[in-house]
């Protein structure tokens, strides 16, 4: 099984304690073409590292700062669509559920 990573920009304060903490910091990766291997130094060409942190640990603080906001968690929903963004200072959203169950 192969784990999901991606790069996340910085996020609302706090959401991103935990991956300071466990996440892998990289200055760099490296990309394969035709048997030949080259690095690309991210720190040394934007000042810049990242954070490897795994697609499911990313979920599960999202998840739970959505519930420390006593927020509503909405999953296997379609046809969303936001609505109301210049009357409310929250916009509002709509869509159907999926009778389909996750496996």
């Amino acid at each position: 099984m192969r784990t999901q990573v991606g790069i996340v920009g910085a996020g609302p304060a706090g959401l991103g304690t935990r991956m300071k903490a466990e996440g892998a910091l990289h200055h760099g990766f490296e990309l394969a073409f035709e048997e030949q291997r080259r690095r690309i130094a991210l720190t040394e060409l934007t000042g810049h590292s990242i954070t490897v942190y795994a697609q499911h640990e990313v979920i599960k603080d999202l998840v739970a700062a959505r519930l420390a906001a006593n927020g509503a968690l909405k999953f296997n929903v379609s046809n969303v669509t936001l609505h109301d963004f210049s009357r409310r200072q929250r916009p509002q959203s709509a869509h159907q559920v999926s009778a389909r169950r996750p496996r």
